[in-house]
């Protein structure tokens, strides 16, 4: 079941988060002028808490490259466990 939270700003919906279809928590996104506001890591801690109360354990698949999703990742405790290598068919 694909779980999603947001922040209202005046009734407008300025940031979200969303799991994928396999449980990853991901699909962050913050509306360009309401960042820098820490809505990204509320809502990262919120979907987390969440996730832990439904018995579930929370993880995230992120690109090495994706330096900002990294440093929040870390932030909010999680750790590095391994290498994954994405293969597509040719």
């Amino acid at each position: 079941m694909i779980q999603t939270i947001g922040i209202y700003e005046d009734s407008k919906l300025v940031a979200w988060i969303a799991t994928h279809d396999d449980g990853a928590i991901g699909l962050l996104h913050v509306l360009p002028e309401y960042r820098k506001k820490g809505y990204g890591y509320e809502l990262t801690v919120a979907l987390i808490m969440h996730m832990y109360e439904q018995g579930k354990l929370p993880f995230i698949h992120i690109e090495e490259d994706n330096v900002k999703s990294m440093n929040l990742a870390l932030k909010v405790g999680f750790v590095k466990d391994r290498r994954i290598h994405w293969l597509k068919m040719a």
